[in-house]
């Protein structure tokens, strides 16, 4: 879903434990094509974790998060070549799974959808080896 609809109305995220991904296209994901993958079990679900990179304006952050950062700056940057009738900027899009397994496991599987995807603004997930073979 395109993430200024998202932004406009934050309750067409759901509240279940799961994984999301920000792409600049709305096709299915492919490597090199996600920008970042998260995960969250935390009260408040998919819809609490994506507050942070959801603010209506990217510039007035609160945000310590560096994949929000990476991602407000993002939409910051497109947005101002959009208003600059670039039309071709990409728009940034979400997307979400839901997946209600133990934390270590949800861990487990973010970090090899991160080194498979090989995604630009992941940095944590990127290092090491991860538990399931990445093809």
């Amino acid at each position: 879903m395109a993430v200024p609809v998202l932004v406009t109305n934050r309750n067409l995220i759901p509240t279940f434990p799961g994984f999301y991904a920000f792409t600049e296209d709305n096709l299915p994901l492919r490597r090199d094509n996600v920008l970042y993958i998260g995960e969250t079990g935390m009260k408040g679900g998919l819809r609490a974790r994506m507050r942070d990179y959801l603010v209506a304006d990217p510039g007035q952050t609160r945000s310590l998060h560096k994949g929000a950062l990476f991602l407000l700056y993002h939409r910051q940057v497109n947005q101002g070549l959009r208003d600059k009738s670039l039309s071709d900027t990409p728009m940034l899009y979400a997307r979400w799974a839901p997946l209600e397994i133990e934390a270590q496991a949800r861990r487990d599987i973010e970090k090899a959808m991160m080194q498979y995807y090989h995604c630009a603004y992941n940095q944590r997930g990127m290092i090491g080896q991860a538990r399931f073979d990445v093809l």
